[in-house]
């Protein structure tokens, strides 16, 4: 029997390590040879050549007469791969699509039918509003083909208010092509609730809300996409409470406060109300505007306008008038006019006082007696309140105040100073100089023409066309110059 040298390991038409659909088994050697298969963790049989192998892991082992052997390892892999995604064929924003094959490969993306991403991770995310076609593939050739949109549009919510707040009913109105749910202050409608549009392309929905209140409206389409709008509906103008004017000095007359506002008091108009207000109230006070400020809220809402007195703000003397108006809350419901009348029970009178007290010193004789001749008379229409001459308070006020030299009060020779203050505070400050005693000369002399020497004295000659003086000289200067009378002509 002849020796065969034969170092040749049999053929095996399928590569070691490879990933199939299908495989039939075929080996190939120039002499006879065993063949041995284990599927899976199955044990290993002998099979012949030409076999069928299905789904599963495979090892054939083959062995020739010369004892070459040669092992290898596939497998054959028939199913597809498979999408994980949110039910249908919608899906939301920011959607993660996730493939399962223990043999992926890869995923390419076609948007509109154009060829647009490949991953080769099972996971990835699309986010922007498409159709796509999706096709999964893996190892073995298998694929799956998917079609799906990307719907990130959020239902649209229409209720015509601009911003939050409103005075009218509200009639609300929903839009989404795949609109599922809307809720208004906590009743849920579906579509049997919804109107379908045209091609049944979207879905609509309306309701008239009268109620007065916060309303809160939620519409959540199929795929999660959800809008919320907010609004309130207020049909009732904002209501004041107490409207008050403060500032001035405080005075009791006849069991009532009265204030007196001076140049430099500051008068504030304060009001206050049931909501705080987007339209602040304007202020009128004796005719001169002033826009409120939001004071604070503490209980009611408070709101201020201040006004400062002064020579030019244009406020007269005289009781305060005012008004308050143009204000209104965030629903545009404005408030009635306020006026004096308005003004809370007890509130304080306010009175503009700008002018101070009026000094005025006077001559004359009194009677029939000739030295009293110093008369002070003070006025102040809302009355003098305090008379202070020299630093001594004198018991008189009113709005008339005589005061006679030697009577309540002997006045100083020379400065004396008088301080009046009336109800606001204004002061007055007059300083004068009492002088009782005459002016007395020093000299008297007359000078003009030619100088001769006569009998040891001075004579002076004057003819046509000299200048004569004549020269006075006194202890103070004079209010009323002296009248000179020359041989009987007079001058000053």
């Amino acid at each position: 029997m002849p020796i065969l040298n034969d170092t040749t390991a049999p053929e095996i038409n399928i590569p070691n390590g490879a990933i199939v659909q299908s495989a039939t088994i075929i080996v190939t050697d120039d002499s006879e040879v065993k063949i041995y298969l284990q599927t899976n963790d199955e044990e290993e049989k002998e099979i012949s050549n030409n076999y069928e192998v299905f789904e599963g892991v495979h090892t054939v082992r083959v062995i020739d007469a010369s004892f070459n052997e040669y092992t290898i390892t596939f497998e054959v892999d028939t199913t597809a791969p498979e999408f994980n995604y949110a039910s249908g064929t919608h899906l939301g924003a920011n959607s993660e699509i996730i493939v399962t094959d223990k043999n992926f490969d890869r995923v390419e993306v076609y948007v509109d039918n154009v060829l647009d991403t490949v991953y080769t991770t099972n996971t990835f995310t699309i986010t922007n509003d498409a159709t796509y076609k999706m096709v999964a593939y893996d190892k073995a050739g298998n694929s799956k083909t998917i079609y799906v949109a990307i719907d990130t549009t959020l239902p649209d919510i229409v209720t015509g208010v601009e911003g939050t707040y409103t005075n009218e009913d509200v009639t609300v109105k929903v839009y989404d092509k795949f609109l599922m749910t809307v809720v208004i202050d906590g009743v849920t409608y579906t579509r049997n609730d919804f109107e379908v549009g045209a091609r049944n392309e979207y879905f609509s929905f309306e309701k008239l809300i009268t109620e007065e209140g916060t309303h809160t409206v939620t519409a959540t389409d199929k795929y999660g996409n959800t809008t919320t709008r907010e609004f309130i509906i207020d049909k009732h103008a904002p209501v004041y409470s107490t409207l008050r004017i403060l500032g001035g000095n405080l005075v009791k007359e006849n069991g009532k406060n009265v204030r007196y506002a001076k140049v430099g008091t500051e008068v504030i108009v304060y009001t206050t109300f049931n909501e705080k207000l987007a339209v602040v109230p304007t202020v009128t006070l004796n005719g001169v505007v002033s826009k409120s400020s939001f004071l604070a809220k503490n209980g009611p809402y408070i709101y201020a306008a201040k006004f400062v007195i002064s020579e030019e703000d244009g406020l007269n003397d005289g009781l305060i008038s005012v008004e308050v108006t143009g204000y209104a809350d965030a629903a545009g419901n404005v408030g009635e006019k306020l006026t004096s009348e308005n003004l809370m029970a007890g509130q304080d009178t306010v009175i503009i006082d700008k002018t101070p007290v009026s000094i005025n010193v006077s001559e004359g004789t009194l009677g029939n007696d000739p030295y009293r001749k110093l008369n002070v008379k003070l006025f102040d229409a809302n009355e003098v309140v305090s008379v202070v001459i020299n630093g001594e308070k004198l018991p008189h006020t009113g709005k008339y105040v005589d005061i006679n030299d030697g009577d309540a009060y002997t006045f100083v020779e020379g400065p004396n100073t008088i301080v009046a203050k009336d109800k606001a505070g204004n002061v007055t400050t007059k300083v004068f100089i009492k002088d009782t005693v005459a002016p007395l000369y020093s000299t008297l002399r007359i000078l003009g023409g030619n100088l001769h020497k006569e009998n040891g004295k001075n004579v002076r000659y004057a003819k046509v066309g000299t200048e004569v003086y004549v020269y006075t000289t006194f202890n103070e200067k004079l209010a009323v110059v002296p009248t000179v009378t020359l041989n009987g002509v007079v001058s000053k």
